[in-house]
């Protein structure tokens, strides 16, 4: 499945992995995999709360890119902190749409109740706010790969991304 989605999220050139921004575009295909399932050319998670099971909301993109790129040089105090690496990550696409499942309070059943909203045009640009993903900080710290939010606790963060299954997706 991993190359699968390598293939498919290639930017213009080879994953190199034994170069550092190419360790960096592998583990930040290993951490969006993770979050988002692939169901035919689109991408696709749910958004739970971690207190329980019920999905509040489904994301779905249309022609979806891996993006990571390198914040340039490290700085002085970047070496001192053991950094040897750090960039952002995130997820661009063509078109995208939210289902809102909050309100049913139930799994992704709530598509007997409601439809998908028309699409909306997803901008590629890591600086608009219309990106689909918040970028997502990656560093390589003393040999280990950290990807997260700057100033996000993941343990104590209330949302969940996962893949959702492609037979459950609603209509």
């Amino acid at each position: 499945m991993l190359l699968a989605m390598l293939s498919c999220t290639k930017q213009n050139t080879e994953v190199n992995e034994n170069t550092p921004d190419g360790q960096a575009k592998i583990r930040a295909q290993e951490f969006w995999k993770a979050r988002y399932g692939k169901c035919g050319d689109n991408f696709v998670t749910g958004v739970y709360r971690s207190q329980g099971r019920s999905i509040m909301l489904a994301y779905q993109y249309t022609k979806p890119k891996i993006i990571t790129t390198s914040l340039g040089d490290l700085t002085a105090a970047d070496k001192l902190n053991g950094i040897e690496w750090k960039g952002v990550t995130h997820i661009s696409c063509e078109s995208t749409r939210v289902y809102d499942c909050e309100n049913e309070g139930a799994d992704i059943q709530c598509k007997q109740n409601k439809h998908w909203p028309e699409w909306r045009s997803c901008e590629n640009d890591i600086t608009s706010n219309e990106r689909t993903m918040t970028p997502m900080f990656i560093k390589k710290i003393k040999e280990n790969w950290i990807i997260n939010e700057e100033g996000k606790n993941e343990e104590k963060d209330p949302l969940i991304y996962k893949p959702i299954d492609c037979a459950k997706i609603p209509n």
